[in-house]
């Protein structure tokens, strides 16, 4: 399905891992597509192991962790750290004396191998020469290497971090009156994003994971997707209906299928929180985008449902599609198969974050999104079943 980008297939799905925190060993966990969530023996994590699995995880993410990465870019003990976010990865703000700004990534452990983070590395840097978009500059280490190496701490599994330059700019604003001119700008990145991954050559050794089905929905409860099994966190009533998505994204996508002109490269995660606007010296509006950490060969136009994450089930969502369309109209085309295929599209990415809203239940996004974030995606899927989720978009 994804054969232009060969990646050596990993290790099993399913290892058992073990955390060292201060000398004490906890563990097993279930290590699953999603991450460490699940504890061996359980059918579905508990508050207690989930508690465990950060506390054990602060040790992979933590300020320790962040300094012991900064000193292989030569900083020092006395280096001011920031933390930004914790999400697939940790990232944190560093600055030390007349040096500029960075931004440090610590990786997520068994979530990218070192060869896939520098394939990553490797498109952003030829998107960036090629002035397709601004990409934040990786930052070679002192020893001349694209990324760092990271001696087991709280894991064992390899652990690696990217220093990239500081890229300067503001999110959009939160505002729903700013989402729509926000979509159409999106969409005509996203046009040049494609342009550019249908015209590529990758260097030799590139290799990304990608966003098939099984990779974003698993094959059953017993081999979640790559964020989890979407079930965790609904009723018996809300599974039922979001079951019966499942299988009509299952049908419709098979049926789509994956074409050349249909799939290839793309950034997976085209969301607005992950671009950056300034104003250049002369005046100029520039945009960066960023957290290129989920790319991978998928459908093209699963870049649109990514841009809709968290917005699925609002009402003006067909309003916003079409305002995308718009801008990717701008440089590129829209097949009528890729029309119908787009209701399929968003209700894939909504189950997606369903699983992850439950594996990443502790981090500040989920938090945010309030309780009601299941019982919606249920309505969404309830509206896909109906050919109502995007009525009206065009």
């Amino acid at each position: 399905m994804y054969g232009s980008i060969p990646c050596t297939t990993p290790g099993p799905a399913t290892s058992q891992v073990f955390y060292d925190i201060g000398g004490v060993t906890m563990g097993p966990f279930r290590r699953t597509g999603s991450g460490y969530r699940r504890p061996i023996g359980s059918d579905e994590p508990s508050r207690e192991a989930e508690r465990i699995l950060h506390t054990a995880l602060a040790g992979v993410f933590g300020e320790v962790a962040a300094r012991e990465a900064a000193a292989q870019w030569g900083y020092g003990p006395g280096a001011d750290l920031e933390l930004l976010g914790v999400s697939e990865n940790a990232t944190y703000l560093l600055r030390e004396g007349g040096r500029e700004p960075a931004v440090l990534r610590l990786n997520r452990p068994g979530y990218h191998r070192r060869d896939e983070i520098a394939s990553e590395l490797a498109w952003t840097a030829a998107l960036r020469q090629a002035g397709v978009v601004r990409t934040p500059r990786a930052i070679p280490t002192n020893a001349a290497e694209p990324l760092a190496r990271l001696p087991p701490r709280g894991t064992d599994l390899p652990r690696h971090a990217v220093l990239f330059a500081y890229a300067r700019g503001e999110h959009p604003a939160d505002d729903p009156r700013a989402r729509l001119a926000e979509m159409a700008e999106i969409g005509a990145i996203a046009a040049r994003l494609h342009a550019h991954a249908r015209s590529w050559n990758p260097p030799p050794g590139f290799c990304r994971f990608s966003w098939g089905l099984s990779a974003a929905l698993g094959d059953g409860p017993a081999q979640p997707g790559r964020w989890g099994d979407w079930r965790i966190g609904l009723g018996n009533t809300e599974r039922a209906v979001v079951q019966r998505a499942e299988s009509q994204v299952r049908q419709a996508l098979s049926t789509y299928g994956c074409a050349p002109a249909r799939c290839g490269l793309i950034h997976a995660d085209l969301r607005a929180a992950n671009l950056l606007t300034d104003i250049s010296p002369s005046g100029e509006r520039r945009v960066t985008v960023i957290d290129f950490d989920d790319c991978g060969p998928s459908w093209f136009f699963y870049d649109l449902a990514a841009s809709m994450s968290f917005l699925e089930h609002h009402r003006e969502l067909p309003a916003l599609v079409s305002n995308w369309l718009a801008g990717y109209r701008q440089s590129a085309s829209v097949a009528a198969a890729d029309l119908a295929a787009l209701p399929s599209l968003v209700m894939l990415r909504r189950l997606q974050l369903q699983a992850w809203s439950s594996s990443h239940a502790d981090t500040e996004m989920v938090h945010s999104l309030g309780p009601s974030f299941a019982a919606e995606t249920m309505d969404v899927a309830d509206r896909y079943l109906g050919a109502r989720l995007l009525d009206g978009a065009n």
